[in-house]
């Protein structure tokens, strides 16, 4: 019974010997500490990842927070395992998950969506992940009202990061096996909170996309850590989804993806494509099969994946090379901004209908290309 009271921060200082010895040998490692944080790393570090991070499931697996008891799975068993927002409220009713509010704003927000499409003669279209219904029973309305099912539609089976779940949780993966949906699968965690750095990160994101297939085994999974202050396209953040998808993509074999987006301080101008091209060359290399969160508008979503596409063709070593270069151009406008205190917030509350706020022209970002190009990087732009 104590391994139940054990605070996750706890959990995660990872002083279990067996997985232990790898967090030391990462930590020493040239590569992680290089520059910074390399960006990427070879094939064994990417290993010893995947290795640690099932160690880290069979040590404590997946606390049930309804039972309060601990799911557990032997090495064995997890080695043959083979977010756009939603709305927060609708006028001033408030989608609160779990009440009739949340059924009234996810009916209403997919009523519209299939309007929208219908408009842009695109009906039919995928459209990912369930997002305002969150619970069961606001879900199944969305179902059953015809505007979603499994060929439009994935439903989240979230474990939480700090490895949890709940029976909402199994009832969802059971409702999505029985009815060919595809779960929405999403491993993420906190440095400076969950865990203490990117290495920390890498293998507890394993843990938890192993822990995602024990129960919904989807066959695929989003990659998303921040830093404890809510940044997520630093050196830290980057190096932990590079050494989660090599390591899973090498040993797991489902298809990756992450956000390859700046954080919300640096916004929708030069900086922040300046980040955006550093994530979206490294994700790629790394095995990243595609983005979730690309941009604020069409356009640059349309860029962004031009940039993945022309990413996929090189190798490792080159898009290291490229990536770090344009991160080292990226920390520079940074530290220039931080210095003369022009730090803004671009981005508006995107879950809200009541934004008054008008979202940012596309930047034409033909100084960046220049740039980008004069790296020898040209096929970015």
């Amino acid at each position: 019974m104590k391994r139940l009271i054990i605070s996750t921060l706890v959990l995660l200082q990872f002083s279990h010997a067996g997985f232990s010895q790898v967090f030391d040998s990462i930590n020493k490692s040239k590569d992680y500490h290089s520059l910074g944080y390399q960006l990427m790393m070879d094939d064994k570090m990417a290993d010893a990842v995947f290795h640690a991070g099932v160690e880290l499931l069979a040590d404590i697996g997946l606390y049930h927070v309804d039972t309060q008891r601990v799911v557990k799975f032997t090495k064995e068993e997890i080695e043959g395992l083979a977010i756009c927002p939603g709305l927060a409220k609708l006028g001033d009713i408030q989608a609160k998950a779990g009440t009739l509010s949340e059924i009234h704003v996810a009916l209403w927000e997919q009523e519209q969506l299939q309007k929208i499409i219908t408009r842009v003669g695109r009906p039919g279209l995928n459209l990912g992940l369930l997002c305002t219904a969150s619970t069961p029973g606001a879900i199944m309305e969305c179902i059953g009202a015809g505007f979603r099912d499994a060929s439009n539609t994935q439903i989240g089976v979230h474990v939480h990061p700090d490895q949890k779940i709940d029976w909402e949780r199994l009832i969802l993966a059971h409702y999505c096996n029985n009815r060919g949906i595809t779960p929405w699968q999403s491993a993420a965690t906190f440095l400076g909170g969950l865990c203490r750095n990117a290495a920390d990160a890498s293998v507890a994101m394993v843990a938890s996309i192993l822990g995602h297939m024990a129960f919904a085994n989807g066959p695929l999974c989003n990659i998303f850590p921040t830093t404890i202050e809510g940044a997520w396209s630093t050196r830290e953040t980057i190096w932990a989804i590079c050494a989660t998808a090599r390591a899973s993509e090498r040993n797991i074999r489902i298809a990756f993806g992450g956000a390859p987006v700046p954080s919300y301080t640096w916004g929708r101008r030069d900086l922040g494509y300046y980040l955006a091209a550093v994530q979206l060359v490294a994700f790629t290399a790394c095995g990243m099969a595609y983005a979730w969160l690309t941009s604020g508008c069409g356009a640059e979503g349309v860029k962004m994946g031009r940039i993945m596409k022309a990413a996929a063709g090189i190798k490792p070593e080159k898009a290291d090379a490229i990536a770090q270069t344009i991160m080292n151009k990226a920390e520079e406008e940074i530290a220039k901004r931080e210095a003369k205190n022009t730090v803004r917030q671009h981005w508006c509350n995107a879950q809200s209908t009541q934004c008054k706020h008008k979202v940012p022209k596309t930047p034409d970002n033909t100084e960046c290309n220049q740039t980008l190009a004069s790296f020898g990087a040209s096929w970015l732009c």
